[in-house]
């Protein structure tokens, strides 16, 4: 099984983004969608729920066995 993950900032979601996912759906198996916000390019235009929405919609017609959809978390300094 090969995976691809592609990051972004998705805001908004273009056909750019959507050729790149449709390219990698006949490469991958698996393909991960992962939207983030991207601190360079200030506030987003869309919140992560919008974009998500945006991002299925778009890539609706594809026949991929799996998309996922999720905004990492900043990682956290544990206490000592």
């Amino acid at each position: 099984m090969t995976v691809a993950l592609y990051p972004g900032s998705f805001d908004p979601i273009h056909n750019g983004h959507v050729e790149i996912v449709e390219t990698a759906s006949r490469l991958f198996d698996h393909i991960i969608v992962a939207p983030m916000r991207n601190p360079q390019k200030g506030e987003p235009l869309f919140s992560l729920d919008e974009r998500e929405s945006l991002i299925e919609e778009s890539l609706a017609h594809l026949d991929l066995s799996l998309i996922h959809i999720s905004e990492p978390t900043r990682p956290t300094r544990a206490s000592r």
